[in-house]
């Protein structure tokens, strides 16, 4: 079966290895890679947080060919069936199904409120 193995949208680099998740603190935004479904029908993004921060995920999706992922120029904010479960002080993790994703190219985007922490966002991808 075609399919994408989970691949963090959130790395660091460590020792000159990529290392998954990343640091939050302040008032940051944090853009994730961008993730090219491919025309995937079954897709997932799995969020995980740990420490105490407080903050805002969305999913953001684009339909053009090559879209920048550090801007927000090429992508629109997708309004999802179930709402995405916040990280509110504490360590968590929510799935987001992504199954009728209409575009090729899927970001996530976290916007840190206030505390610290490690976030995660695991993309992944079956079936055409």
């Amino acid at each position: 079966m075609d399919r994408i193995p989970p691949i963090n949208a959130f790395t660091t680099t460590l020792n000159g290895a990529a290392v998954d998740g990343v640091d939050v603190s302040g008032t940051t935004v944090y853009r994730g890679k961008a993730t090219d479904l491919g025309g995937r029908k079954d897709a997932a993004m799995h969020l995980e947080w740990s420490g105490t921060p407080n903050g805002t995920f969305k999913v953001r999706g684009s339909g053009k060919p090559k879209p920048d992922p550090a801007t927000d120029t090429d992508w629109v904010d997708v309004a999802l069936d179930v709402a995405i479960v916040q990280p509110a002080g504490s360590a968590s993790k929510d799935l987001v199904d992504l199954s009728a994703f209409p575009f090729p190219w899927v970001q996530p985007v976290y916007t840190n409120a206030s505390s610290t922490g490690r976030i995660n966002a695991w993309v992944s991808a079956k079936g055409k």
